[in-house]
């Protein structure tokens, strides 16, 4: 089974800092993480867990992957937090990725979610990206 998880992650960092509507949300941080640092400036997204599960049949080597992004923003209104996640799933939703070694054959968002940081300031955005790999 050929695993294209380092593929994907790299497909997905490129598809996000590549969106202009996501880039313009970011404003002047632009800043697309896979960890990010604890002097990262809001908003800012970050690539987090990813879990890949066997979905190879008798035709083809595939696996199904989760891939969580998150995004933070410091605003007293939910809504910053929500046009960034609308320009995350504009930019990964059925998004057409180029891996540089075997396919992504889907993307799709799974879901979303908002939520306050316990600081009562930030807000924390979740979304689930369910994509699919062959080899």
């Amino acid at each position: 089974m050929a695993d294209r998880s380092i593929e994907l992650q790299a497909a997905i960092y490129a598809a996000l800092t590549a969106h202009a509507g996501l880039t313009a949300e970011l404003g002047t941080s632009a800043s697309v993480y896979d960890n990010a640092p604890a002097s990262a400036a809001t908003p800012y997204v970050v690539i987090g867990d990813e879990t890949a599960t066997d979905y190879a049949s008798a035709l083809v080597d595939a696996l199904e992957h989760t891939i969580m992004v998150h995004s933070f923003t410091e605003d007293q209104s939910r809504l910053s937090c929500l046009r960034l996640q609308k320009q995350i799933r504009d930019a990964l939703h059925e998004a057409a990725l180029t891996l540089s070694a075997g396919v992504c054959v889907q993307i799709r968002q799974e879901m979303r979610q908002t939520m306050r940081d316990p600081d009562g300031v930030s807000w924390h955005g979740v979304q689930r990206f369910r994509a699919v790999t062959n080899s």
